[in-house]
This record gives structure tokens, C-alpha cells and sequence, in this order.
């Protein structure tokens, strides 16, 4: 692969590259960028020639892109959206006017509080937005680096150098079942053990739960394992398959199935979860805006 260099890449031709990838077109994109047509053409050859690759090509009536301007895209929207904050980093931030896509990485259930932080961000910033990414091993350099905003996770032992974080929430554990479950009727250590249960995998580290029972030298039995709480919820309600998770796992889809939520038998401690951010930014008001966005989105949660 030919090396590329950097200083022979014009920045306004990322930009136009970003959008001429989002549009295939080359008059729709010249109509967004407000050049002409011809201008967005000669941009387009010269993106071609510097990254030795056609990135757009027309089939039929369409223009497609190539197989490596489609691994572009994702990355150069990630990388013009760091630059953007860079440079925005000492322009007073005022929340009304903002277009800023926030960008929040964590587990699969923080899809159940997009709703309220999709609302506080629209009612005192009705232009922003914001993404939610699911956790990665590179999260806390994406976070350094300025791909991400925040980042929520229990607080890792060996906190990477340049992140700081705060407390968020404690997620206290119930077990869910099914509506009529038999093990509801005389609901202990005992039934839970005798069902079969669901686990859902969050990474290469055990669970709480099962590090709890070899402790107590109790073991359960596993019969499904799920990529994702949001997955789990119809699959207990046609089952008789036990989940025991944080109730903020499943939210309100434990109530959308009509699911039992009953009380953990075993002690276990709560999990602590907490926001993490680059600490350089400590004081970048964009990043405090949001900050407070997502804190409160949680508080209605707290110590459950």
C-alpha cells in the first residue's frame, strides 16, 4: 500500500470526502457544502489521486463507494468529529446553539436511559445529539483521544493515566422470571438453585454471581447464554429460565413482559458504576454539559 502524506491532504477535502461518502452523489453534495458542481468534482479527483483509490464508482445510475472508502468512513467521521473538538476547545460552548453529537460508551442496557438523556439534551439542546457505543478494550484511549466523550463502567482497578472518573450509580441485583414461575411460590436459595438460569456475557471476566457461589462451594446451571440484555427479556417471559442481574439491566422491559422481579437470595454487593472522562477536558464546558446530562438520566435509579 502506497504510504500516505499527510501534509499533501488539504483538510477541506475530508470534509467534502465525509459527505460525498454520506450522499454518493456529487451534486447533492456540492448543494450541502455549497460549492458547485464541478468545484465537488475536482475535489473528488484529487481525493482519488492522493489516496490512489476510485472511493466512488458508478453502477447503473448510482455511485457506489469502494471497499476502502467504506472502511473510511466510519473512522473519518470519528476523526473529523475529534478535530471539531479540538479546535472548539477554547470557543465559549452555549448549549441552545450547539450541533455536537455526544458520544457515550458502555454497556448494552444504557440503551434504556437513551430516553431520558435524548430529553435533557433536547430540552436545553434541542440541536445536539448524541451515540451510544458499545465497550471496546480500546474505550479508555478512544476516551484520551477525544473519540469519545464519556465512558461508563464499573471503575476499572488500574484506571488508565489521563482518565479520571466519578461515581454514577450503585445497581443493586434482583433475579427476573417469567410471570407464574414455580419457583415464585416458595422463593429462596433453594428454588434458584433447582431452575436453570440465563447469563448474559459482558467480557472475559466472571460473573459476581458465579465468583459468589464457588465461595459458598454452590455451583448453578447455565442452559442459554445471551450477547445482550436487551435480548433476554422476551426469552425469560417464554421460559422458565432465570435471570439474576442488576434491575437496571432490563428496565422497563421487565415491566414492557409482565416479568417477575423478585429479591436476589444470595448477598451480593452492588455494582458501582461510574463515568469516566479524559481528564484534560475537566473543565471543557461541552464535556461538564453532558456530563450533568447523563448524571441525571441515573438518578432516578439510584440504589435500586
Amino acid at each position: 500500500m502506497r504510504r500516505i502524506d499527510l501534509r499533501s491532504i488539504d483538510l477541506n477535502l475530508l470534509v467534502v470526502l465525509d459527505v460525498l461518502l454520506e450522499e454518493r452523489s456529487v451534486s447533492r453534495t456540492a448543494r450541502r457544502i455549497g460549492r458547485t458542481q464541478s468545484a465537488t468534482s475536482h475535489a473528488l479527483a484529487r481525493l482519488r489521486d492522493a489516496l490512489d483509490d476510485p472511493l466512488l464508482v458508478r453502477i447503473g445510475g448510482d455511485m457506489r463507494p469502494t471497499p476502502r472508502a467504506e472502511r473510511l468512513q466510519a473512522d473519518l467521521r470519528r476523526v473529523l468529529r475529534s478535530l471539531s473538538r479540538v479546535l472548539e476547545g477554547d470557543v465559549d460552548f452555549e448549549p441552545s446553539s450547539t450541533k455536537r453529537v455526544f458520544t457515550l460508551a458502555g454497556p448494552d442496557f444504557l440503551a434504556g436511559y437513551a430516553a431520558p438523556i435524548t430529553s435533557g439534551l433536547r430540552s436545553m439542546a434541542p440541536g445536539a445529539a448524541f451515540e451510544l457505543a458499545l465497550p471496546t478494550p480500546g474505550m479508555f484511549q478512544d476516551l484520551i483521544d477525544a473519540r469519545l466523550d464519556l465512558v461508563v463502567c464499573p471503575r476499572p482497578r488500574n484506571l488508565q493515566d489521563g482518565a479520571e472518573s466519578v461515581p454514577l450509580s450503585r445497581l443493586g441485583w434482583v433475579v427476573f422470571a417469567r410471570a407464574g414461575h414455580p419457583a415464585a411460590l416458595r422463593w429462596g436459595a433453594k428454588a434458584w438453585g433447582h431452575h436453570h438460569h440465563l447469563q448474559i456475557r459482558t467480557g472475559g471476566a466472571p460473573s459476581p454471581v458465579d465468583a459468589l457461589l464457588e465461595t459458598l462451594g454452590r455451583k448453578r446451571t447455565i442452559a442459554a447464554w445471551l450477547p445482550s440484555f436487551h435480548l433476554a427479556a422476551p426469552l425469560i417471559a417464554d421460559s422458565d429460565l432465570l435471570l439474576t442481574a442488576p434491575h437496571a439491566t432490563l428496565g422497563a422491559q421487565a415491566e414492557r413482559y409482565g416479568l417477575l422481579v423478585l429479591r436476589c437470595p444470595f448477598r451480593l454487593p452492588p455494582i458501582e458504576l461510574s463515568v469516566h472522562y479524559a481528564a484534560y477536558r475537566q473543565r471543557d464546558p461541552a464535556l461538564i454539559f453532558f456530563l450533568d446530562v447523563v448524571r441525571a438520566a441515573f438518578e432516578g435509579d439510584r440504589g435500586r
